[in-house]
């Protein structure tokens, strides 16, 4: 049984899905469960930072994609791991009921590939707090998967 389970979010950067996700394996692994996983680092991992090699090795990895490309399980596979459990965002959130509506209109206006830094530019990927109800629902579907094969033998 392992003793700790890897959360690898995906490093996608324009839908509020991906930030949702992002901040729900920073919940689970900094305080719902602190101490039973970790949190993988997408640049980290690309950089062959031992550390994050050692996670996606030597745990069991729940990917975290904001979106069908599902980078974060493509991630971990280049280096030749497949993950136990992939977590959709989206469908979680519709699962929940959850929209994210409001939100996504203050991306529309922007492309992310223009935005240049400068005041008076919209986030192009608006920072949703750890309550958020989006946020809280992805943690907790992340904790159950994680309590899962935690307790597998």
């Amino acid at each position: 049984m392992p003793e700790k389970v890897t959360l690898q979010p995906c490093l996608g950067l324009t839908p509020v899905e991906t930030t949702v996700g992002r901040q729900a394996c920073y919940l689970v692994a900094e305080e719902l469960r602190a101490g039973k996983a970790n949190l993988g680092c997408g640049p980290a991992l690309n950089a062959r930072v031992q550390e994050d090699l050692d996670f996606i090795e030597y745990y069991p990895i729940i990917a975290v994609e904001g979106c069908d490309r599902c980078c974060a399980s493509r991630l971990v596979r280049k280096f030749g791991q497949e993950p136990e459990v992939a977590v959709i965002v989206p469908e979680v959130l519709r699962e929940a009921g959850i929209s994210l509506a409001a939100e996504k209109g203050l991306v529309a206006e922007v492309d992310p590939y223009q935005v240049r830094c400068g005041a008076g530019k919209p986030d192009p990927t608006p920072h949703l707090e750890l309550d958020h109800p989006a946020v809280q629902a992805v943690a907790q579907r992340c904790v159950a998967e994680l309590d899962r094969l935690l307790s597998a033998p």
